[in-house]
């Protein structure tokens, strides 16, 4: 508390708030801004078909989460072997977890375009 019953709730109540409280407040700010920038658009009533546009954020979600899926299994991968080389059995366990859990979220999606179309 300050000399008038304010209490800084940024450092625990503790007088002023640390460098890096102040970055991770800047850090949520910009990347608040952005996204309010990035989701902000014109609204149109009549012309634009909603299924259209929920067809093309399906066709866009159905095309990059098996990539994604792909790149959590080729980085399961580079544990595995970093694993493998340390002699490391905990590092070894985690990368191939990381490799099923990249095929599991690919073969999802997989299954769920097959299933819709």
């Amino acid at each position: 508390m300050d000399k008038n019953g304010r209490v800084n709730i940024v450092n625990g109540g503790k007088g002023a708030p640390g460098r890096d409280a102040l970055k991770r407040m800047t850090l949520a700010a910009a990347f608040l801004m952005v996204g309010m920038i990035a989701v902000s658009g014109t609204a149109f009533a009549g012309s634009v078909n909603g299924d259209d546009v929920w067809n093309q954020v399906i066709t866009i979600v159905a095309t990059w989460i098996p990539r994604l899926g792909g790149l959590v299994i080729v980085i399961g991968g580079i544990m595995f072997g970093l694993g493998w080389k340390n002699d490391d059995a905990e590092g070894k366990a985690r990368g191939v977890q990381t490799m099923v859990s990249g095929a599991i979220v690919t073969a999802l999606v997989i299954v769920i375009n097959m299933l819709l179309v």
